[in-house]
């Protein structure tokens, strides 16, 4: 009996280990396991030193990426001259989704389709070097088949109200696509709240650079969708792209 408690003692301690682990985020965060449809997988954010001259910018996923899979990523930097190069994981390069948005701060979405299973850390290196801080977005999904749209904007002092940080509208061409949005303002202690009907996956407040924050929605229609923050600030620069993935 005395060896029973014991082992139950022990897995116990285990499993408020592994919660801890989860409770990690919102810088890196693994879902649940959902069981149709198109499913968050994980998702984490990473960013440079914000000191001298750095040329890449690396994310760390939680677990590795797995088979088949699809992985967005969106692509913060300091300094609009900088032109963004690539965007790999070392076994998949990356698809840039649209030309770089520069003012203020260099950004842009890239995606891959039909992930090689293995890699963990996603890196993006620009050209020529100079900005002081860079800022990288991931996040995982399965039950894709392709990424159908995207779009950008940028908005300045958007004002704190429900949806006032939206990004252009991107088509779905049927129903239940994913839509999914990321937004990086210049107010590092400020993240928003999801916008109507979506769901926030990653944030990070750390930096003392911008705020990033990443969320999702499953939408039933087909149509044209912005992906849409609340902000509790009136202030600011805010950056906002969406990508809908079809199911």
């Amino acid at each position: 009996m005395k060896r029973l408690l014991f082992l139950a003692l022990l897995c116990g301690l285990a499993a408020a280990r592994a919660d801890a682990n989860l409770l990690k985020a919102p810088t890196g965060a693994v879902t649940p396991p959902c069981t149709s449809g198109v499913c968050h997988v994980q998702g984490a954010i990473g960013a440079s030193s914000g000191t001298g001259t750095p040329t890449s910018v690396s994310v760390t996923l939680p677990a590795p990426l797995g088979s088949g899979n699809h992985c967005v990523v969106g692509v913060f930097v300091s300094q609009a001259t900088s032109t963004m190069a690539t965007v790999s994981d070392g076994t998949n390069t990356y698809i840039a989704n649209n030309f770089p948005q520069a003012s203020n701060i260099h950004w842009q979405l890239f995606y891959l389709s039909g992930v090689t299973a293995g890699p963990q850390t996603i890196t993006a290196t620009i050209s020529p070097a100079g900005p002081n801080h860079m800022q990288i977005m991931a996040d995982e999904y399965s039950g894709c088949t392709n990424v159908a749209h995207g779009e950008q904007n940028q908005q300045t002092s958007p004002g704190p109200g429900t949806d006032a940080v939206a990004s252009l509208v991107a088509a779905t061409d049927g129903p239940n696509y994913l839509v999914w949005g990321v937004e990086a303002n210049g107010q590092p202690a400020v993240v928003p709240t999801a916008g109507t009907g979506f769901t926030i996956r990653v944030h990070d407040t750390t930096t003392t650079e911008w705020a990033l924050a990443s969320e999702d929605r499953i939408q039933a229609t087909a149509g044209s969708f912005a992906a849409t923050f609340t902000n509790a600030s009136a202030g600011s620069v805010w950056n906002t792209g969406v990508l809908t993935l079809a199911p």
